[in-house]
């Protein structure tokens, strides 16, 4: 399946850039960045891996809508065995209703051995409020419903889970220096039918500009599961260093 989406990254990808190059004389609506770098990851297991990735936008000109494909991979070399860690394509579709004021669709899959997670498909959609975005600062919050449809390895056997999700959450950016920019995401996520049942994710990522075309980065992020499928620690830790190339 990764490799399925690899490919259709690719294809994308090229689809992208031949539509840069037939939009030469106006702005073109499309634009994307590639990612590689290396993560080191504590919690589940201690590994250090390979991380890449890519991310196609393609948001015109003159339009409320823009639509966002995303692909982010990890894989790690144990014993001269390279096996993936990480693997997650979301498709994000956010349509502007003002200017502070926006609503949101998100579909993803993702592949997760470490966490038991075989498979996992999230549907979500809900609202996006931005309270600052000038001078380079930004900051707005999300409010959303999400959808889950998961597949544990459990052992010798599958575990099929389906859950729903109440989601709150804030991304913001600041800069530091002409060059050098700070992010930070959070996002809370309760089972809406169990409570004691939720999810949270943090990350901050410190961005130094080399020129136009590229960026270099240093993110962390954590994840914490209140109720994890058993055999599975609460709580992982991933800490990476990437180059980013922006077209």
């Amino acid at each position: 399946m990764n490799r399925l989406i690899s490919c259709f990254a690719l294809v994308s990808l090229l689809f992208f850039q031949s539509a840069v190059g037939a939009a030469e004389e106006q702005k073109s609506p499309y634009s994307g960045e590639l990612k590689l770098g290396f993560s080191k990851l504590t919690g589940n297991v201690e590994t250090e891996s390979l991380a890449y990735g890519v991310k196609l936008k393609y948001a015109p000109e003159n339009s409320p809508n823009s639509i966002t494909f995303k692909l982010d991979v990890d894989e790690a070399e144990q014993s001269g065995f390279t096996y993936q860690d990480h693997m997650e394509a979301s498709l994000l579709d956010i349509y502007k209703l003002n200017d502070v004021s926006s609503l949101y669709l998100k579909a993803s899959y993702k592949e997760d051995p470490i966490r038991l997670i075989q498979n996992e498909t999230d549907i979500g959609a809900g609202y996006l409020h931005t309270w600052v975005n000038s001078g380079g600062k930004s900051f707005t919050t999300r409010l959303g419903v999400q959808f889950r449809e998961s597949e544990f390895a459990i052992v010798d056997h599958a575990l099929d889970d389906s859950r729903q999700f109440a989601l709150f959450g804030f991304r913001g950016g600041l800069p530091i220096m002409e060059n050098i920019y700070l992010s930070s995401e959070f996002n809370w996520q309760s089972n809406v039918s169990d409570s004691e049942d939720y999810e949270t994710n943090f990350s901050v990522a410190l961005s130094f500009k080399v020129n136009e075309k590229v960026n270099i980065s240093i993110y962390y992020k954590t994840v914490y599961d209140n109720l994890p499928v058993t055999g599975v620690k609460d709580t992982d830790e991933i800490l990476s260093t990437n180059i980013q190339y922006n077209f």
